[in-house]
């Protein structure tokens, strides 16, 4: 079998059975390779920011593509009550376009801030580091434990919003 025959059987397969999952999935892979390639590439951030978001953007690809396709599946379900042939093919490809909209506005968003962050944690093992706080030492010799100050930004005395303006008057 020469080439050229392989090629041309490949499109002609691709072409009779469309479907909308093999554009997002060719799409997702295509950034899970070249997108944190290029972040790593970038000469003006600092190298732990590369790592992160390269890693970042990784995941959320690998992450991607096993929900377009399940939800492209599952939406193409719904098509069994179509008696008609034609409609049902139309159908079928309508609706797992539709399930990969939804798994990209939706259900990809959503996994992903659950699980990226955890994954990330346990990778750089940040669960494993805890901060040892910080000791200061006075001009007497004492040595104390410095605590962070909670910082409020929203206060009742220091506000700039409109409520603050409407209960007590605007103050010039």
């Amino acid at each position: 079998m020469s080439v050229t025959s392989f090629a041309k059987k490949i499109m002609e397969s691709v072409g009779k059975n469309n479907s909308p999952r093999y554009a997002v999935v060719a799409i997702a892979t295509a950034n899970g390779i070249f997108k944190p390639l290029s972040t790593l590439l970038d000469k003006k951030e600092k190298p732990e920011t590369k790592k992160y978001t390269a890693l970042r953007e990784f995941l959320t690809e690998c992450i991607a593509i096993p929900i377009y396709i399940g939800c492209s599946f599952i939406a193409e379900k719904f098509v069994k009550g179509i008696k008609d042939p034609q409609r049902a093919k139309l159908a079928k490809s309508n609706l797992g376009f539709l399930g990969v909209c939804a798994a990209a506005a939706l259900v990809i968003p959503a996994f992903c801030s659950v699980v990226i962050k955890p994954m990330t944690d346990m990778i750089y093992h940040k669960g494993a580091q805890k901060s040892q706080p910080a000791k200061v030492e006075t001009k007497s010799g004492a040595v104390f434990e410095a605590s962070e100050k909670k910082v409020y930004p929203y206060s009742n005395y220091h506000t700039c919003s409109f409520a603050s303006f409407r209960n007590g008057g605007m103050k010039v």
